[in-house]
């Protein structure tokens, strides 16, 4: 009777985990639908998790090595880093503060001659400490797009007029 010895390989582990629990920075509730990416920084494959409802998320087969994550969420600031992955490790990330976004708005309203009331074109209005700027149409309306301030100041200028904060 022969008997043939089957040889076992012990198989290696080349990818490591990586999980947390998202919250609102603001109000400490639970972030569900963010996406985290890890990529890594020389070869080896993208690894993606999205967070459930209760704002937990693991993310399995990520490469070893240095890796650039990337945390995406809808209503919330972007969030970039970098990990370093251990083969074989579940890094835990603990608890992650999500910053909301800005509230986003535009402005508008009409620039008229204060004595007879008539809209005045081509004023320059701006957003005090911003870029935002908009030229009055023909009827002295205009629109700012892109204000994320929720207080701001509003300046109207144009030759022969003195500037008007508002």
């Amino acid at each position: 009777l022969d008997v043939v010895g089957d040889v076992l390989t012990r198989a290696t582990v080349t990818t490591g985990e990586v999980k947390g629990v998202f919250i609102n920075k603001s109000t400490g509730q639970p972030v569900g639908n963010a996406v985290v990416t890890l990529t890594p920084a020389g070869t080896g494959t993208v690894a993606t998790a999205t967070s459930d409802a209760s704002g937990a998320f693991i993310v399995h087969s990520v490469a070893t090595g240095n890796n650039a994550i990337a945390v995406n969420a809808q209503g919330y600031v972007s969030q970039t880093s970098t990990l370093t992955v251990v083969s074989g490790v579940t890094i835990n990330l603990g608890t992650i503060q999500l910053t909301p976004a800005p509230l986003v708005t535009t402005i508008t309203g009409t620039v008229t001659d204060a004595v007879s009331g008539a809209g005045l074109p081509n004023v320059d209005v701006s957003v005090v400490g911003t870029s935002l700027v908009a030229k009055t149409d023909s009827t002295g309306a205009y629109t700012i797009s892109g204000v994320t301030a929720l207080t701001f100041a509003v300046k109207a200028s144009t030759i022969g007029y003195f500037s008007s904060w508002l």
